[in-house]
């Protein structure tokens, strides 16, 4: 099963932000573990991190390390 939870919006650009899940696993987590994507940079935006960022980035780096996915050689 397949569903969204919407996590903020952001009435200054009229967007809602959220988060899939397959069954109970976080889809955005498994893509980056597995090696598929690419955690996008964080550029000083003034605001705080969001708090999953820091889990997507410490997930890329356990694929990069286990050359997983795009970091295969």
């Amino acid at each position: 099963e397949v569903t969204f939870r919407l996590d903020y919006t952001a009435p200054n650009i009229g967007r809602e932000f959220g988060t899939v899940y397959f069954g109970d696993k976080n889809v955005a987590y498994l893509v980056v573990a597995t090696g598929w994507a690419k955690v996008k940079e964080q550029g000083p935006k003034g605001g705080e991190q969001l708090p999953y960022v820091a889990e997507l980035q410490r997930l890329e780096e356990v694929a990069k390390q286990h050359g997983l996915g795009r970091w295969s050689k």
